[in-house]
């Protein structure tokens, strides 16, 4: 399952803070250092999805086939891990001997712990580093989102993803759409709607949560709704997001204008 981040209601009061956090490379971890970095992430996953045992969630956290992991752990001040989130960068050479770089992604973060921009800004900066390095390159995000606010946090901060209400999908990046689930191992839960992929992580909501999803009249989050109301048992949404220049210049100016916002509202 990839997830960018999970955001819930507004109304939720943030009551503890980040205070650190460490990005590490489980690859190169010993193996008894590899086996309590898994139970710590997994400590938190439980607290926020079912639907995954832990030799599942190591295959997600620790992908053999990716040419490059980052793990990002949120420490708060006791040092206890709260939150983390997993960038993995696959790299798939077609028959014309070109690479596209495709990201998935694994988050999570506990209830109190959340901040908009907690995960969003460590993906920015692999995106751009990798872009920097390739910038010939065709680069994408795909994902498998198992929640609305997925979805809603992705739609406000992309300038460019499918599928979208915006816009009917083109059938050219529908079939790359699917060569790339193929490639990955996503396997379709729906002949009659390739967006949809058996994930089997399903968050942990509580009555409040789901009214509010449920009632919200935001139209990209009705549409999530509509394209895939099994996510409640575990059903993804296939999307994807093209890492192009546009797409994060767009990223950045909507990043900083929120912050903008925020300190005003502190000065007034």
């Amino acid at each position: 399952m990839d997830i960018l981040s999970i955001f819930f209601p507004k109304s939720y009061a943030y009551m503890e803070r980040i205070t650190t956090s460490e990005t590490i490379d489980p690859i190169f971890l010993v193996k008894e250092k590899k086996r309590r970095f898994i139970h710590e992430l997994y400590e938190i996953q439980c607290q926020i999805f079912q639907g995954v045992d832990i030799n599942s969630f190591t295959s997600y956290i620790i992908r053999p086939g990716a040419v490059r992991t980052r793990v990002k752990i949120f420490r708060n001040d006791h040092q206890k891990a709260v939150g983390y989130y997993a960038i993995h960068l696959f790299e798939i050479r077609s028959n014309a001997a070109e690479i596209t770089a495709i990201f998935r992604a694994e988050a999570g973060l506990l209830h109190a712990y959340r901040r908009k921009h907690a995960t969003l800004s460590f993906a920015f900066a692999e995106y751009c580093r990798y872009k920097c390095f390739h910038p010939g390159r065709k680069v994408y995000y795909i994902g498998t989102l198992v929640h609305p606010s997925s979805y809603h946090s992705l739609f406000r901060n992309c300038y460019e993803l499918y599928p979208t209400y915006r816009r009917e999908t083109p059938p050219d990046i529908l079939r790359l759409m699917c060569d790339m689930a193929k490639n990955l191992g996503i396997g379709p839960a729906c002949r009659d709607n390739p967006f949809i992929v058996q994930v089997g992580w399903i968050v942990r909501n509580d009555r409040e949560d789901l009214a509010f999803w449920s009632h919200c009249d935001k139209p990209d989050v009705k549409f999530f709704l509509k394209i895939n109301p099994g996510y409640r048992e575990g059903e993804g949404l296939l999307i994807l997001v093209p890492i192009t220049w546009k797409n994060l210049l767009w990223v950045f100016i909507r990043w900083t204008t929120e912050v903008c916002r925020r300190e005003l509202r502190k000065l007034a």
